[in-house]
């Protein structure tokens, strides 16, 4: 199946690129979001590792940050998953090939940046504040999703950064645990809080 079959049931309405943290080394991660044709089902991808994630909640706005918080988790997973191996030299080996998608996330994600921008000159009154710390920022596009979700995913980055990379397994643990059984991510977001 080609790129383009894959993505021809998706009307694309959002694309991020992630920065990590400095720090931390990872490459950025590109994606699109949408929904599909004819269905309420919320999809995105990671252009550059070919994976995907999708959420079926009924609140839109929830629905795009479930999907960008699986992607990240997924896409960590798969950097330490190659690394594990020792064969990270392989980390682009399903990165979307189809000039045309990466031609629309282009567009997109100009058009996204340069709203912010806007934003921000309003906000500001014309005056760019040069401490601030140039990453994305999920309150910023999704209001309305749980603090709880970006505390957490902030707090693995944080403490990826720093980690031993036996340390660094258990954090990875714990974020895929998260993808695949929410109750336990509420649980443990709700301990570290409290």
């Amino acid at each position: 199946m080609t790129d383009e079959e894959i993505y021809s049931d998706i009307k694309f309405e959002r694309a991020f690129e992630i920065q990590f943290p400095a720090e931390i080394g990872f490459p950025p991660l590109h994606m699109l979001l949408g929904h599909e044709k004819d269905s309420n089902l919320v999809t995105g991808f990671c252009l550059d590792f070919g994976n995907y994630a999708h959420s079926e909640n009924a609140e839109m706005e929830k629905a795009f940050g479930e999907v960008i918080f699986s992607l990240v988790e997924s896409c960590v997973s798969y950097i330490f998953t190659l690394n594990d191996k020792g064969l990270i030299e392989n980390l682009y080996d399903n990165k979307i090939k189809d000039a045309s998608i990466w031609n629309l996330f282009g567009s997109m994600n100009d058009a996204r940046k340069i709203s912010a921008l806007k934003k921000s000159f309003a906000i500001r009154g014309k005056e760019i504040d040069e401490t601030a710390q140039l990453s994305w920022n999920i309150e910023d596009d999704f209001p309305s999703l749980e603090k709880l979700g970006k505390k957490q995913l902030e707090h693995w980055l944080r403490k990826l950064s720093q980690a031993s990379p036996e340390d660094a397994k258990i954090i990875l643990h714990k974020m895929i645990a998260s993808v695949f059984d929410p109750a336990h991510f509420k649980k443990q977001s709700l301990q570290k809080t409290a």
